[in-house]
């Protein structure tokens, strides 16, 4: 056998001989002098690259034409050793003008000057680069062309049109032309600016059902969440699983699920299965909110900027302890649980480090078990455990509350509103977490559309029996637990693209508020009001 082929070393480890190349040799001419570098002919050293050869200690630099070697200069040019110059490189880049053609005409305009280091610069490197614009090719021109002062200013050749004496005697008429609509960005920014600035360093919660993962529109949620972040305001995420869930127990052949009073029942085999999809739920919407949080803000080298205020983690953790329902109507509901004590101080913490809390629906117990708890019922507790400015329900399917009389829908409920239509349709919150929709009120409900019977009413009562209307009525009630915690205002919104942006940063919104407080009415106004006033 013959002699073992000598393998060639890795690209990387050649890039860092040239560099460490380049700093040895920089340090040696600083200490017998001043440090220079040289550039040919337009040229200038965007990175270091691979070696020459062994012939002429050289490192490759990227050019504006083309690629060409980094060398030390002679000593009869530089004066002293330590000064380097750009020289073209033959055999590369013959398409750059860098081959044969190119190394002549670069030989014939010289070797280029040597130039101080102290002189060289992130602005003439940046100047001399191949996405530089040559200054000769940039004019100035007004942003108005049809304004002849705004020619005049700018020093261009006035036309024709705009230096006759017809053009002069119409400055009255152009004095009173209509001034330049206002583009439509630009209105929504400024009329956001209130709401931006009422949002600031308020705390939020947000309950995203299991059912949101894997719809397409997800990833923009995310966004969206990660924006309003951004702007200023302390999230805490509640994600459920119940979908996820379930399917788990239908493709396992365990039937449908049990449940009383829309809880589920959770025994051993049950928690098993929800410890595991709601870990993957959890880690879903963590990767999507990393993913949101990180396309924020982004440095130069495209990772985040550390000390950055506006850098941000998810944490996720043991925020809160549950406790079981026990046995309640002679059924016992085993690993089912609510919240027994919220961690108010350590979600604080969090979010005084510019960071998100991601929550779940399992909790510990002190003695160590874990319970299944009711993510809408965590959600409000967490919401007035932590005196939130606002809860936001996103519901699986689009609906909206309707008045029927007048045909519009009902963008702003009352707390007292939402109660009394809660009682009409006899839905009711239990405070451990139990929620139930009776049948009868859906049925009166159904009954109040003013026709006398027949297929109109079946058809509204299917209606009204659907699951979607179902939810909705349980998110309100939610809401109006959350309202009775604490909570100064509960958002209920359906999960279409935007709606959580136009709900929290728009006068109109997107979705169906309820408050505690007074949101529109009529007030004496004050002196806050006379902006408003005059606008």
């Amino acid at each position: 056998m013959g002699p073992p082929r000598r393998r060639r070393p890795p690209l990387l480890l050649l890039v860092m001989a040239g560099i460490a190349q380049a700093a040895l040799a920089a340090a040696a001419a600083a200490a017998r002098g001043r440090p220079a570098v040289a550039f040919g002919p337009g040229a200038a050293a965007l990175g270091l690259g691979r070696r020459q050869g062994p012939e002429r200690a050289a490192s490759w630099a990227r050019t504006a034409g083309g690629w060409s070697a980094l060398a030390p200069a002679p000593a009869s040019e530089g004066g002293r050793r330590g000064y380097w110059e750009v020289v073209p490189s033959p055999g590369l880049g013959a398409a750059a003008g860098t081959g044969a053609a190119g190394a002549g005409a670069e030989a014939e305009a010289g070797r280029g000057e040597a130039i101080p280091l102290d002189d060289v610069g992130d602005a003439s490197m940046a100047s001399s680069s191949i996405l530089a614009i040559d200054p000769a090719s940039v004019g100035i021109v007004p942003v108005s062309p049809d304004d002849p002062g705004a020619e005049a200013e700018a020093g261009t050749p006035p036309t024709e049109a705009s230096a006759g004496p017809a053009s002069r005697g119409d400055e009255g008429a152009a004095a009173e032309a209509p001034p330049a609509e206002i583009p439509a960005f630009v209105k929504m920014f400024r009329g956001s600016a209130s709401y931006i600035s009422n949002h600031r360093g308020t705390t939020a919660v947000y309950h995203i059902p299991g059912d949101l993962l894997d719809r397409p529109g997800f990833s923009d949620l995310i966004d969206d969440v990660a924006l309003s972040w951004l702007l200023g305001m302390k999230l805490v995420v509640v994600c459920g699983s119940r979908r996820q869930i379930d399917d788990r127990i239908a493709s396992e052949g365990g039937g449908d699920p049990i449940r009383r009073s829309s809880i589920r029942v959770t025994d051993a085999a049950t928690l098993r299965i929800v410890k595991e999809e709601a870990g993957y739920v959890r880690f879903e919407v963590e990767r999507e909110l990393s993913r949101a949080l990180r396309m924020v803000k982004r440095g130069r080298t495209g990772e985040p900027q550390g000390g950055d205020p506006f850098v941000g983690n998810v944490v996720s953790g043991n925020f809160y302890s549950a406790q079981p329902f026990g046995v309640i109507d002679g059924e016992d509901y085993m690993y089912t649980g609510f919240p027994r004590k919220i961690e108010v101080g350590k979600i604080r913490q969090v979010h005084s480090a510019n960071d998100i809390v991601l929550l779940t629906t399992l909790g510990a117990s002190p003695s160590g078990e874990m319970f299944n708890c009711n993510s809408e019922n965590l959600a409000a507790t967490v919401a007035g455990s932590l005196e939130a400015s606002k809860i936001v329900y996103f519901t699986v399917s689009a609906t909206a509350f309707l008045n029927r009389r007048t045909g519009k829908t009902i963008q702003h409920l009352r707390v007292t509103d939402a109660r009394n239509l809660l009682r009409h349709y006899r839905v009711k919150i239990h405070p451990k977490g139990f929620a139930s929709v009776d049948d009868s009120g859906m049925n009166d409900s159904a009954g109040d559309t003013g026709s006398e019977g027949g297929p109109e009413d079946d058809a509204a009562l299917a209606a009204h029996n659907s699951p979607a209307v179902i939810e909705t009525l349980l998110k309100a009630g939610w809401a109006v637990s959350a309202l009775d915690r604490g909570v100064k205002r509960a958002h209920i919104l359906a999960p279409t693209d935007g709606s959580l942006l136009q709900e929290l940063y728009t006068r109109d919104g997107s979705g169906t508020l309820i408050s505690r407080d007074l949101y529109e009415g009529i007030r004496p106004a004050d002196a806050a009001d006379v902006g408003g006033i005059s606008d």
